[in-house]
């Protein structure tokens, strides 16, 4: 018999496989893409992981809102300067600047994700600004979490 898995773990785990990949995910936790999935949908059937998930998501945004301001600042003050200043203007740094500042951009629009689907679970309609997700949490298209796991 399997041990229990606390939903802070699932929690954790499937936030950090939203902003990697669940691969990595997988191999941070020592699981299996699988139970990765599993826990994924434990999201919308059992609300003690839900309510990890959505306090794990609140913490990071607060770190999150803390800091990108001031990436996003840097990146662009750099890349400016890079155009402006032809000492500090080399293609590789342009470059990998510019890969920081989309990777940065991409991390934001991943928050934004997590919260509709973090909406979606606890019963909130999807906005239509994302279309591409399902409208409802337990598959069924009626916007609700399902009740009971399967």
């Amino acid at each position: 018999m399997a041990a229990a898995v606390s939903p802070d773990l699932m929690a954790q785990a499937v936030i950090d496989a939203a902003i990697t990949s669940v691969p990595a995910a997988a191999e941070k936790y020592g699981v299996t893409r699988k139970t990765i999935y599993v826990w994924r949908k434990a999201v919308g059937s059992n609300p003690a992981v839900l309510r990890a998930v959505t306090e794990k998501k609140a913490a990071a945004d607060r770190a999150w809102a803390e800091q990108i301001p001031a990436c996003l600042e840097a990146c662009i003050d750099y890349l400016h300067r890079a155009a402006v200043e032809s000492q500090n203007k080399t293609p590789e740094m342009v470059h990998a600047i510019a890969g920081a500042l989309k990777m940065v951009s991409e991390v934001a629009a991943t928050w934004k994700v997590l919260d509709v689907h973090l909406e979606r679970f606890r019963g909130g309609a999807v906005p239509k600004v994302l279309p591409f997700l399902p409208a409802g949490g337990n598959g069924n298209g009626d916007g609700k979490a399902a009740a009971t796991g399967e």
